[in-house]
């Protein structure tokens, strides 16, 4: 209901419950065998992450090949990305091109992507860091279920920027 409630058209959209489709665990664990720890390591978001922790989790190392399984599991064409997701876009080419390489069949085509001009909306907590559903602080975000009194809390407390 939140996706639909969002603007997400079920007409022109592919929507499932990521759990009941078999393939595209199997999909990413493939793509994982394909890929190296240093292609995954160079992703800005786990760099940050690694930056700010003494310890990651791995399936937070291994969410890029998952997102290039989500990408690739329907034959997407076209990717409606931000800036900040471009690096995303290159490891999941360079995924296609390792499994072209290794398997000998071109069955995935290079998705195209449609980038956004959109500004990326700042941390309610950390004005230096756009906002994220997986900040640990969850004063930091508005999520798409919180009710408004929630909301109106969260932007009051919000840290502004003085130097705007």
């Amino acid at each position: 209901a939140s996706l639909i409630t969002s603007g997400i058209d079920p007409k022109r959209s592919i929507i499932y419950r990521q759990s009941d489709y078999y393939h595209h665990i199997q999909l990413s664990w493939l793509l994982s065998t394909l890929t190296t720890v240093q292609k995954v390591g160079h992703i800005p978001t786990y760099k940050s992450k690694v930056k700010d922790e003494s310890s990651v989790p791995l399936g937070f190392f291994l969410y890029p090949v998952l997102q290039t399984a989500d990408i690739l599991v329907f034959k997407t064409t076209h990717l409606p990305i931000g800036e900040n997701q471009i690096p995303h876009l290159r490891l999941c080419t360079y995924m296609i091109e390792k499994f072209y390489h290794y398997f000998k069949q071109n069955i995935f085509l290079v998705p195209q992507m449609m980038a956004t001009e959109t500004t990326r909306i700042r941390s309610l907590r950390h004005r230096e860091q756009k906002m994220s559903k997986s900040d640990v602080e969850e004063r930091s975000r508005i999520d798409i279920m919180d009710d408004e009194k929630i909301i109106q809390e969260r932007i009051m407390k919000a840290l502004t920027d003085f130097n705007a």
